[in-house]
């Protein structure tokens, strides 16, 4: 398989699974967003998804370009750096990822166990 096919498939793998972490990113905005104030950890859960969202963007971005410059990587040495620049953003969305998941929306409400036993 020669190399430009396997980057563009590369790179186009690497654009769906933005998109699907994206739509991710934004159902958990939405469910924290309807939680409101009352959860613990509104305001960084907010933060934090909105930085996340905000990155997704640039890779997107920098994905078209790769996808551009990538034909001549030879002759563009800004495809290395556009292609490392891509693996480290996405690298920092992960660890934001991790932390939102952390700290992010439970499924089942929180009970409250009385005291008596009925």
């Amino acid at each position: 398989m020669p190399k430009p096919y396997y980057a563009k498939k590369k790179t186009l793998a690497e654009g769906l699974m933005d998109v699907g972490l994206m739509v991710a990113n934004a159902s958990q905005l939405k469910a924290v967003l309807d939680a409101g104030y009352t959860h613990d950890y509104y305001l960084p859960l907010v933060v934090l998804i909105s930085i996340c969202l905000l990155l997704q963007v640039c890779v997107g971005v920098l994905i078209l370009l790769l996808g551009i410059t990538e034909d001549n990587e030879e002759e563009d040495p800004r495809s290395n750096r556009i292609n490392k620049s891509v693996v480290g953003v996405i690298f920092i969305i992960t660890v934001l990822n991790i932390f939102i998941g952390g700290f992010g929306i439970s499924a089942s409400p929180k009970l409250h166990v009385s005291g008596s036993t009925g």
